[in-house]
């Protein structure tokens, strides 16, 4: 990788100086409605020497912006990036009114989304290159729910943290199965789930996931500026389509035909790795690699983290596209 990870000394002043300098003259941004009528807004970079094309998708409550440092490092080794808001996160459209909350009834929603994306904006605007496809966490989930049921469409996909299934921490599974059949019964679709609160505009960086304090920051301080970063919680209606996505997505991993780079996160408090572990087991071609100090967001880990994760990402993508 001959690009340069930023520092935690220099962060902040190189994510307000050339990341942003990129953005304001590379990036694009689109509003576009996906086949259901939501309107997406999406951020994307033409390199005009790209070997490939990088499509990314952010994790629960998160937004393109935040990965903003991540489509900077892609763009400087040669790719053209692509990226857009998931239906009720960020700038993009939303189904309920209160904008603190998620909700979608499935995730056929989010697939069709990024199924539309590609079609309708990636392949004009990339036409013939080769695609890639990168995932965090619940967008890891979508990932691979598409490459399951696409296997053509993609040349590699790399799958950071997937929630390929939610960890419950103390609480019984089968008492979150049980409560969540019991909210459908009950219509508490828009409601959010135990635990839910607004955004506090307070940081926290000790109870975060991340181990970069200068990339915690600089991203809260973006959620401080912005409304619309400031989603935090989780409605019963997410959260049984959440289930049923784990569900099938473990179900269908020998589907998943396309070469995954799976990195993992040996920290991580949000979802279950065995069930990575099994899910690297089962599907065709896994490559599975342990980051152990990382949090669950391994992209907002400290320097010597990152500089080992760019690398594998990156040489997984060049493996895909010689």
């Amino acid at each position: 990788m001959k690009t340069r990870i930023f520092t935690e000394e220099n962060y902040t002043e190189k994510m307000n100086g050339e990341a942003a300098l990129w953005r304001d003259t590379h990036m694009k941004q689109l509003r576009f409605r996906s086949p259901g009528g939501t309107r997406l807004h999406s951020r994307y970079a033409v390199n005009p020497d790209a070997r490939g094309a990088v499509v990314l998708e952010h994790g629960f409550t998160e937004y393109a912006e935040k990965f903003l440092e991540m489509m900077y490092y892609f763009y400087q080794e040669g790719y053209s990036v692509f990226m857009y808001d998931q239906r009720g996160h960020g700038r993009s459209g939303r189904k309920i009114a209160d904008e603190n909350l998620v909700y979608v009834a499935s995730f056929d929603e989010y697939t069709s989304d990024l199924e539309y994306f590609i079609d309708h904006v990636v392949k004009k605007q990339a036409p013939g290159l080769p695609l890639l496809l990168f995932g965090h966490s619940m967008g890891g989930c979508v990932s691979a729910l598409f490459v399951e049921q696409h296997p053509d469409v993609f040349r590699g996909a790399v799958l950071s943290s997937p929630m390929l299934k939610m960890a419950f921490g103390d609480t019984p599974e089968l008492a979150v199965r049980f409560l969540a059949a019991f909210s459908n019964m009950a219509d508490w679709n828009a409601r959010g789930i135990p635990g839910t609160a607004g955004f506090k505009a307070e940081p926290d960086f000790e109870h975060s996931c991340a181990t970069s304090k200068a990339r915690y920051l600089y991203h809260f301080d973006e959620q401080v500026t912005h409304r619309a970063y400031q989603t935090t919680g989780a409605t019963y209606g997410w959260a049984r389509a959440a289930l049923r996505a784990t569900d099938l997505v473990m179900k269908g991993a020998a589907k998943a035909a396309v070469p995954i780079l799976l990195c993992q996160a040996g920290q991580d408090q949000l979802v279950d790795n065995a069930a990575q572990d099994r899910f690297a087991m089962t599907a065709p071609d896994v490559t599975l690699v342990r980051f152990p100090t990382a949090k669950h967001e391994i992209y907002r880990s400290t320097e010597d983290v990152l500089q080992l994760y760019y690398e594998t990402i990156l040489n997984f993508f060049d493996s895909k596209i010689r």
